[in-house]
């Protein structure tokens, strides 16, 4: 069991060493993006901010930051391609931005609704266990003092649920999404 274990680790040490990974002289990694069509670069749907990258394109940015590491100096997006154009370049970056601008936005959303689902269910959950305890006093039979107990501490692990673990994955993405969105773009 411990020999499995082992080698797992020490293949995941060697996966993590053989990442060509690349950084420029001020520590900012340096995302090698090889576009040999770009028909399929800008998403066929435009929101209100303008036009958005496609989904397969974002994916390959977001699979392509590792954190922390490269939020701590930023990243640049060197897009190496024959066939974009001036015109579209700057169409292009717009678009990396505009998409990541509205994930940024997205995940903020999340995020306060997550806080407002959290302090509710936490205030929900101490009010159902105030009223078990008072409930304690009367003496109502053991089922119906369980099942308030029971109520109470589920309205408060979804809380802790949302304020703590959702949170951190939704900060995490919001970090990621602020790295791409405040990205160095260069096109050659």
């Amino acid at each position: 069991m411990f020999e499995n274990a082992r080698k797992l680790s020490t293949i995941r040490k060697q996966a993590l060493k053989s990442l060509l990974r690349k950084f420029d002289e001020s520590g900012r990694e340096i995302i090698e993006m090889h576009v040999l069509d770009d028909s399929g670069f800008l998403s066929p749907y435009a929101g209100a901010n303008g036009k958005v990258i496609s989904s397969e394109a974002t994916s390959f940015l977001d699979n392509s930051v590792v954190l922390p590491v490269t939020f701590k100096h930023g990243i640049i997006i060197h897009i190496t391609s024959a066939c974009i154009d001036e015109q579209e370049r700057i169409e292009y970056e717009t678009a990396i931005r505009n998409r990541y601008r509205s994930r940024l936005t997205e995940l903020s959303q999340s995020m306060l609704r997550n806080t407002i689902f959290g302090i509710g269910m936490s205030i929900v959950g101490v009010l159902i266990l105030t009223f078990a305890i008072i409930m304690t006093y009367h003496n109502p039979g053991s089922i119906v003092l369980e099942v308030t107990y029971i109520a109470a501490w589920v309205f408060l692990w979804e809380a802790v649920d949302l304020l703590f673990l959702e949170r951190s994955n939704l900060r995490y993405e919001q970090t990621k999404a602020l790295t791409l969105y405040e990205a160095k773009i260069v096109f050659t």
